[in-house]
């Protein structure tokens, strides 16, 4: 029984990596796509992409961490072990490097937004995203062992 729970695990995972890939490349084709003058205003879908990330990537954590919560209130050796190193900084600078990309291409978006819309709209972008990325870090602390 525990296999089937560490196997959908495994499939959050795999779906938030296939996920920030996808959106990633979304993300930079519409910035290269936004140069062509014709084109210009596809350059407002990046923010959009980026909020729709910072979202998915935390209910993905949230969905891990509650199973990892579970297992390892069960006795779960891998998962009492994964949390005692879990805070590893090698994993904390991977996880904020693969972030910066899609960071970076949101803030490409909100500014862009800013410039040909106005300040609401990309103040408003800017305040979901935040959003959106505050529920990352968020769900790992929700199920720390108490």
């Amino acid at each position: 029984m525990d296999e089937q729970y560490r196997q959908e695990i495994l499939i959050h995972i795999e779906q938030q990596h296939a996920t920030s890939l996808v959106i990633l490349m979304l993300m930079l084709g519409l910035a290269v796509i936004s140069e062509l003058e014709a084109f210009h205003h596809v350059i407002f879908m990046i923010p959009v992409l980026g909020i729709s990330w910072a979202f998915a990537m935390g209910r993905g954590d949230y969905l891990i961490h509650r199973l990892g919560a579970f297992l390892r209130e069960k006795g779960d050796e891998w998962e009492n072990w994964e949390g005692r190193t879990r805070h590893n900084s090698l994993l904390v600078l991977t996880d904020i490097g693969a972030a910066l990309s899609i960071f970076f291409l949101t803030a490409f978006g909100i500014l862009a937004v800013w410039n040909e819309v106005g300040r609401v709209w990309a103040v408003g972008a800017l305040i979901l995203f935040l959003m959106g990325t505050a529920t990352i870090p968020l769900a790992p602390a929700l199920f720390k062992k108490r």
